[in-house]
């Protein structure tokens, strides 16, 4: 499966996404908070424009360039809670035979969020610095899948609705693209530099326990 949430058809964004070269934000759907197996991948690159990318229970086949891109030292990258998405790519990287995410050019809005200190939730964040009322969460799209009659217990985001799952990971880099500059603009001098290191000592962690 491939999505896409944006002003283009399908065709047009496509080629759009595999021409772009600058920054972009970055979501995974896992099956559960546990089961840190790779449902599907969300790149958005910019606040209008998001691609997701299935991996379970179908592979896309744009997985490979996906991979590649998420490898590149050399593209910024923005994560809401990089630890847990870094932790997924790299588990997927495992298991395909891709490359393993950079940790180096990487942006957290979870971070930013907090050294600005505000409430770090993504929806929360979407609405009260964007303004955007349609974000829903993991737990809106699984009582959806219980209430349209799917079993009540051990519901995993591979018993949800799809497309339901590729809108919100969509909506999620979307909003984590539009939050980046948002909250970036907000950190006041002393703030920022302590953003910066924050950021670097995870990439330092995130290095140390590739190297084991």
């Amino acid at each position: 499966m491939f999505k896409y949430s944006g002003p283009d058809d399908l065709t047009i964004a496509l080629n759009k996404f595999l021409r772009y070269t600058g920054p972009i934000s970055v979501d995974t759907e896992t099956i559960s908070l546990k089961d840190k197996n790779c449902v599907g991948i969300g790149i958005g690159i910019s606040p209008t424009e998001g691609f997701y990318f299935e991996t379970l229970p179908d592979t896309s086949p744009f997985l490979p360039t996906i991979m590649d891109i998420l490898a590149d030292n050399n593209r910024v990258k923005y994560y809401h809670n990089a630890t847990y998405d870094i932790e997924t790519l790299r588990l997927l990287a495992e298991q395909t035979n891709l490359p393993a995410p950079d940790v180096w050019n990487i942006q957290d809005t979870l971070i930013m969020a907090q050294i600005n200190g505000r409430r770090a939730g993504l929806n929360y964040l979407g609405e009260t610095l964007l303004g955007w009322q349609h974000l829903f969460s993991i737990e809106d799209i699984i009582n959806e899948s219980i209430e349209a009659g799917g079993k009540k217990r051990g519901v995993t985001m591979l018993d949800v609705d799809a497309n339901r799952l590729a809108e919100k990971c969509m909506n999620d880099v979307k909003a984590t693209f539009g939050i980046h500059k948002v909250l970036k603009s907000k950190l006041n001098p002393e703030q920022l530099d302590c953003y910066d290191k924050d950021i670097r000592v995870l990439s330092v962690l995130k290095e140390t326990e590739l190297r084991g």
